[in-house]
């Protein structure tokens, strides 16, 4: 037997870790906006929350956020007067690193994807002890970005991926607080521009924009990299469990005097936990595993898509440009917000909508000119279950229960041997 030598994934109580394919220039553009995330897209959680963690050290120390505040607005020379030059020369030499680190990182992150891939090797999709369970399902990509929108760390705890939530909230938190985002919040929705403006802290109120923007992009990209892993993982089970006969998936008969009449219920489902409930069914009404034949369907090269779901993640339409034009504007908004009437908390609210509207245009307009358009169905999986004529309805309630979109019944013709649906069902 073959040893393993690179796993596909792990899975532990504090969250799911795996190699997955990445532009490498995503990572290096989330690390120019905050050194440290690109590490975190890569999945180097440990090394990128350190960063990030140096990065507001450094940054606060030499307040490198007031400086650009003052340098966008033409105040140059408040911008060099409340730089602290001693402290900046530690940050330039960690924050060079940190692009070069995220990029070849995803680089490697993908071959490592590729090679394991290869291997087929395989995921327990399942770990539990007193404290936690996580395991392995199919969730919606757009649901955790929504969570993640109303506070940063809840798409990640929708995820599963405990430690992450935790950072998230926890800086969510200290930023919050040092920028008075509520007090100014409060002010901005009463009207109150002017006093919203006197109350924040642009050293602190920078970092928001970048943290929103990452953990709306990381909570959706991490949802279909396990919607993608949870597909390969069910699609190996069923390859081994349930397609060890496929020789006799010709119409037979069975019995001794008198001949049993057999019939071949086909059904197809999607990747979902239901389809194994539906498989355990079969076979508690007496469906031997040999008569029950589980086809996983490969993806057509044409099948992208403009967005990813609960039942289609292509793992190439992710909110790349989108998310960052929504941090990029929003940063600006909060910028320019500090001599515009509005205030900074609404303009960086503003650029964050007119940057995720922007990015979604361009994205539209690109797939549009690149990708032919492709209609495709959420069948991912084609189940044919041989079993008595006296079974069939059972079969089909069974499959109908645990969510089949489509089911046939077939017989054989004994005159003609033709296939026919039996009684009409189909």
């Amino acid at each position: 037997m073959n040893r393993i030598r690179r796993d596909r994934a792990s899975i532990g109580i504090f969250g799911v870790n795996l190699p997955h394919r990445m532009n490498p220039w995503v990572p290096w553009c989330w690390s120019f906006f905050l050194p440290g995330y690109g590490h975190v897209l890569g999945g180097k959680f440990i090394t990128g929350w350190l960063l990030i963690g140096w990065e507001v050290f450094i940054n606060t120390k030499s307040h490198l956020n007031t400086a650009i505040v003052y340098s966008f607005t033409g105040q140059f020379d408040k911008a060099k007067q409340v730089l602290d030059n001693h402290w900046i020369v530690l940050y330039v030499p960690v924050f060079v690193y940190t692009l070069f680190g995220s990029y070849q990182n995803a680089v490697h992150n993908s071959n490592l994807y590729d090679l394991a891939d290869r291997e087929d090797a395989p995921v327990k999709p399942m770990t539990l002890n007193s404290f936690e369970i996580n395991s392995l399902d199919k969730r919606s990509p757009w649901l955790a970005a929504l969570w993640s929108l109303l506070i940063p760390g809840l798409g990640q705890i929708y995820n599963r991926k405990l430690v992450s939530s935790v950072m998230a909230l926890t800086w969510y938190i200290v930023f919050a607080n040092q920028a008075h985002l509520p007090q100014a919040l409060h002010a901005t929705m009463t009207g109150q521009f002017t006093q919203a403006i006197r109350m924040t802290n642009p050293e602190w109120l920078l970092f928001i924009p970048s943290l929103y923007g990452f953990a709306f992009y990381d909570a959706y990209v991490t949802t279909v990299h396990y919607n993608r892993l949870f597909e390969k993982e069910q699609s190996k089970f069923l390859r081994e469990q349930y397609q060890t006969n496929l020789q006799t998936l010709s119409f037979r008969t069975a019995g001794g005097m008198q001949k049993v009449k057999r019939v071949k219920v086909v059904a197809t489902f999607d990747h979902t936990i239901y389809l194994e409930k539906a498989l355990i069914g079969l076979e508690d009404l007496g469906i031997h595993r040999s008569d029950i034949y589980a086809i996983p369907l490969h993806r057509t090269p044409a099948s992208s898509r403009t967005y990813d779901s609960l039942h289609t993640s292509d793992g190439q339409s992710t909110l790349d440009g989108i998310a960052l034009l929504a941090a990029l504007l929003s940063a600006l908004g909060v910028i320019y917000g500090y001599v515009l009437a509005w205030g900074p908390v609404l303009w960086g609210l503003i650029g964050f909508v007119a940057g995720g509207l922007l990015g979604w245009m361009a994205k539209l307009i690109w797939r549009r000119r690149t990708v032919r358009k492709a209609t495709t169905s959420n069948t991912e999986v084609v189940l044919v279950v041989d079993c008595t004529d006296s079974l069939a309805l059972s079969v089909e309630r069974t499959l109908s229960d645990n969510f089949a979109f489509g089911i046939a019944t077939l017989s054989v013709d004994n005159e003609t041997g033709a296939n026919v649906p039996a009684d009409g069902r189909a």
